[in-house]
């Protein structure tokens, strides 16, 4: 399955990419995001202006969407 995303490669340097997506771990669940948003964060981390990012580095961690896939261990937690 592939996925797209907006990475920082460096400051002030973002780009759209696709990837495909790894397989979903036992412990893990997908999901495909609907919205998201950028924060303040987001913005001092594409400016360079904080030491939290590390390059490259994918936007947007606020998220809401669909749990498309529950990996196995995963699933136990929400019987």
């Amino acid at each position: 399955m592939k996925s797209k995303a907006t990475v920082i490669h460096e400051p002030g340097h973002m780009q759209l990419e696709t990837f495909e997506l790894p397989k979903t771990p036992p412990d893990h669940v997908l999901v495909k995001t609907t919205v998201t948003s950028i924060c303040s964060t987001d913005i001092k981390v594409f400016k360079g202006h904080t030491p939290v990012g590390r390059y490259p580095l994918t936007m947007g961690h606020e998220i809401a969407g669909k749990v498309v896939e529950i990996g196995s261990e995963a699933a136990a937690w929400y019987d």
